[in-house]
């Protein structure tokens, strides 16, 4: 004679997916999942529904060093920045994510991803036993050695995961030159800097500057540096490239860092947490809205919003957020009632509503109260004194403020 209730949930509206698997679990079963049903439920079917979800400007994105961030625009592949091969890249980062961060870890995680490609290997580095940024840089001149080489086949694609390197040709362009293929390119290479030395050299060369002044990889790399910063020019060991606009076909002003990186798409996607609330329930307590979006909360203007309306010089909307649409109960049925009034007329252009007490000031009058504060509310100034109103006692909420005698 037991009575079941039916208590199933539906899919939100909007969403949809598909099922992957169904699990019912019964309180006669005699299953350990059974032994967690709740009290007075019988039955439970648990749906796992899958879906995909095409990425879309809003939606949230991380790396690997705490590097997180929206995504803000997404245009089309013809209008990225491409390299000086006509290769687009496929994401833009702001360079202002590393200092403030301090998290250098993914420009070395950038440069090695970007010599692993070309050179056609893959890197593991352990958190305590990883790559030097010395190493990195001579995996960098290794592989703008290999492309001056021509060991880089012509029809590689973009979204090859390495490339296919021809060693031998590589090999035969350093026996041609006189260069120790071994050092270069041998076991242990990148613990050296003869790479650097040698793809320093090629590369100020082909540029028409002179190396000969320099002696030694420090030197060249110094002078590495001071090109990059006083004459934009992208040396190969500083894991730039020149970038052009998808859009003009020009250069940009400096040097780009360009590379690979693991690149991961959170959960925190837009189409989850767009909402938007005309009325709903507030606080019982502070008589503010509510927040979330579960409970149909409003939006929540904090000290940087508040700022950015105040440069903007949205006085009216400011005090609206700050009394009727905040916890000024009084201005809020002051406003309704106007509203009520004029309805199919409009409020009149001159209506003003002057805002009333926040009801948070009652709130604090009773934190102070609690701590044994005895505030006394001042309703009156004048030049002489200050004096009370001529209304003894005050209703505000659950407790009364005494004016004083």
């Amino acid at each position: 004679n037991m009575r079941y209730q039916d208590n199933s949930r539906v899919l939100p509206k909007g969403q949809q997916g598909r099922v992957v698997s169904v699990k019912i679990v019964r309180r006669d079963d005699g299953s350990e999942a059974s032994r967690s049903l709740p009290s007075g439920c019988h039955t439970r079917v648990e749906v796992e529904v899958a879906g995909t979800r095409d990425l879309q400007p809003g939606d949230k994105m991380s790396g690997r060093h705490g590097n997180k961030g929206c995504v803000s625009i997404i245009v089309p592949q013809e209008d990225m920045p491409f390299l000086p091969d006509g290769t687009p890249v496929d994401v833009i980062l702001s360079p202002l994510g590393v200092p403030s961060r301090m998290n250098l870890g993914q420009l070395l995680e950038v440069h090695l991803g970007w010599a692993a490609h070309r050179l056609g290997f893959r890197a593991r580095t352990p958190v305590f036993d990883s790559a030097s940024w010395e190493q990195i840089e001579q995996c960098l001149a290794q592989a703008w050695l290999v492309e001056h080489a021509g060991g880089l086949p012509d029809d590689r694609l973009p979204a090859d995961d390495v490339c296919f390197v021809d060693w031998d040709r590589v090999r035969k362009w350093a026996e041609a030159e006189g260069y120790d293929y071994e050092l270069l390119f041998g076991d242990g290479a990148e613990d050296g800097t003869e790479a650097g030395r040698v793809c320093m050299e090629l590369w100020m060369k082909r540029q028409g500057l002179d190396h000969a002044p320099f002696t030694g990889y420090e030197e060249l790399r110094r002078e590495a540096l001071r090109l990059d910063r006083e004459e934009n020019l992208a040396a190969p060991i500083t894991g730039k490239q020149m970038l052009r606009d998808g859009r003009t076909g020009a250069p940009f002003d400096r040097p780009v860092t360009v590379g690979y990186k693991y690149m991961l798409k959170l959960i925190h996607m837009v189409e989850d947490k767009m909402h938007a609330r005309s009325t709903g329930t507030y606080s019982m307590i502070t008589q503010q809205p509510l927040g979330g979006k579960s409970v149909g909360g409003g939006q929540r203007l904090g000290e940087m919003e508040v700022w950015g309306l105040e440069a903007h010089s949205a006085a009216y909307v400011l005090r609206e957020m700050m009394t009727v649409k905040a916890d000024d109960v009084e201005g809020r049925e002051a406003l309704t009632r106007a509203i009520m009034a004029d309805r199919g007329n409009g409020m009149s252009r001159g209506t003003v509503l002057k805002p009333g007490l926040p009801d948070s000031f009652g709130l604090l009058l009773s934190e102070l109260r609690s701590l044994g504060l005895n505030p006394e509310l001042i309703w009156e100034k004048s030049e002489a004194s200050m004096k009370p109103l001529s209304r003894p006692e005050e209703k505000y909420g659950d407790f009364a403020i005494q004016a004083g005698d």
